[in-house]
């Protein structure tokens, strides 16, 4: 059973989104995200049955049964990821998939370069805040570069005015997460901690910061989370 084809654009070195609906039926079934035509595609993440998150890498899935739709992120996007995917159930006979294209251009020369986590950063004022846009249901991803020598540090995600070591609301860090729908990956070779929040709801948006573990203090990135709601056709 084949499905409409899905085309997707992304920059190399941001994140993509790809959302794989399914029918009703398919809710127990493992999922799975593959590079290639159908014939010979090569699995890049797929569930375990066990929990509705899979990590491979810069690949993860999540598999919202609620909305019927297991959802794909890659972070840190290369040229060489450009091409031909398919959203999958493992089933009895023939698989049901969508055939994803992917094209990851390179990105436009812009004279504002991403600001990374500086030492001795403790509120806000190492540049722009940085906007992230999520629509409810939905699932959205907050990118934090840093420099090369937090690779080792813990990072998280705190919410509220974290700098003021006022309570600190942090729902996910690299060790663990309070939330089952928050995730945090970090990508040490490309220097940056990607955050994802799968199933938006309306109270999740506003402030947000990147932060890292330092010896003497903590480092942050201001993030703001605007709220969205879908309308659905």
């Amino acid at each position: 059973m084949l499905c409409a084809q899905i085309r997707k654009t992304a920059t190399e070195g941001n994140v993509a989104v790809i959302q794989c609906p399914y029918a009703k039926g398919y809710e127990a079934y493992l999922k799975y995200f593959c590079k290639g035509t159908y014939k010979d595609c090569v699995s890049v993440v797929k569930t375990d049955g066990k929990e509705p998150w899979a990590f491979q890498g810069r690949f993860s899935l999540h598999d919202n049964t609620e909305k019927k739709m297991f959802v794909v992120t890659i972070t840190a996007l290369r040229i060489e990821d450009t091409g031909q995917y398919c959203c999958g159930i493992e089933s009895v006979g023939l698989d049901p998939f969508t055939v994803v294209q992917l094209t990851t251009p390179q990105p436009k020369p812009s004279p504002k370069s991403s600001t990374p986590l500086y030492p001795h950063t403790t509120k806000a004022g190492t540049g722009a805040v940085t906007t992230v846009t999520g629509y409810t249901g939905h699932s959205v991803q907050i990118r934090c570069p840093y420099e090369s020598q937090y690779e080792t540090c813990m990072k998280y995600l705190c919410g509220g005015e974290c700098y003021t070591f006022q309570t600190k609301d942090i729902p996910v860090d690299s060790k663990t997460a309070k939330d089952e729908r928050f995730s945090l990956n970090d990508d040490t070779a490309a220097r940056v901690f990607t955050v994802t929040i799968a199933d938006l709801r309306s109270e999740d948006g506003g402030k947000y910061w990147c932060g890292i573990e330092g010896r003497f203090h903590d480092h942050y990135k201001e993030i703001m989370l605007e709220f969205k709601i879908m309308l659905e056709c």
